[in-house]
């Protein structure tokens, strides 16, 4: 994609029936000599990718400066505050994805990101024209599609992974995430069978504080969380593809009541139901 000085594309994505992964917003920018981003603190991820030009990228908890260029990217954390700006004379162009989603810091890791690794290196330049062109995929398809943009998300990221000049592995059969799929299959399995928390850790041998403290490590969300976000998701499914009435719905996803799944709902979507039946 072609961007003229000092101009800025961007794209939202509103599909809150995603949970394994999702893209918020993404876009790129030709920015001017004094563009810059004062301290803020952001809820998702945000991973800037530089095409060309330079900058700086300023990170309050650990209290560096770095200088970052054509072929290298830098990720914004959740709840992490920092800053970044052009650099005067030779003022970047950057794309960027700003995304979430409980397997989020899994392909942070497998790229070879995290709290203590915020920059992000090419590993040659035929990959940095590889990840020109998935960016350019993402931001240039007039699909509506919900399946196309997930899409193109995952294979956007895909390409960052095998890119990055510190890839991850990302242990798969490692104790620890051998509990957390097991409690994932296991609430896939009960999510609308009235479920709590007890009964997962009991599944999986665990107690409850251990099981929580898996869940935050791995996925970075706790395991109440979780099961409301797998049955809302379901829920999801359920009052875009049924006719199914909000108290059916809610007794399908072994809610007690309506009320309760519509509370639930809200406070999650910042919209009921209804109103998000009606929109879709």
């Amino acid at each position: 994609m072609h961007l003229d000085s000092k101009e800025k594309k961007i794209k939202i994505f509103e599909n809150i029936s995603s949970i394994d992964l999702y893209p918020v917003q993404f876009g790129a920018e030709a920015c001017s000599s004094t563009h810059s981003v004062p301290f803020s603190k952001f809820r998702n991820y945000i991973l800037h990718y530089i095409v060309s030009g330079s900058g700086y990228i300023h990170i309050e908890e650990y209290g560096y400066e770095v200088k970052l260029s054509t072929g290298q990217g830098f990720l914004i954390a959740p709840d992490m505050i920092s800053s970044y700006r052009s650099d005067v004379k030779d003022p970047w162009k950057y794309y960027w994805i700003e995304f979430n989603g409980i397997k989020a810091k899994k392909y942070i890791t497998q790229g070879g990101l995290g709290e203590r690794q915020q920059i992000y290196q090419v590993i040659n330049q035929d990959a940095h024209g590889e990840i020109i062109v998935a960016f350019d995929k993402l931001l240039t398809n007039t699909s509506q599609s919900e399946t196309a943009i997930l899409g193109l998300t995952y294979i956007l990221l895909n390409q960052l992974i095998h890119a990055s000049s510190k890839v991850s592995s990302w242990e798969e059969n490692s104790g620890k995430n051998f509990y957390i799929r097991e409690a994932v299959k296991f609430i896939n399995e009960n999510y609308n069978k009235g479920i709590i928390i007890e009964d997962i850790a009991n599944h999986c041998n665990l107690n409850r504080a251990y099981l929580t403290k898996l869940f935050k490590e791995e996925l970075g969300i706790t395991p109440s969380k979780f099961l409301t976000k797998v049955k809302l998701s379901y829920g999801c499914d359920l009052l875009e593809q049924t006719n199914l009435s909000i108290k059916e719905i809610s007794e399908e996803l072994g809610y007690a009541n309506q009320f309760v799944f519509s509370s639930t709902f809200k406070k999650n979507f910042n919209i009921s139901p209804t109103k998000w039946r009606n929109q879709k």
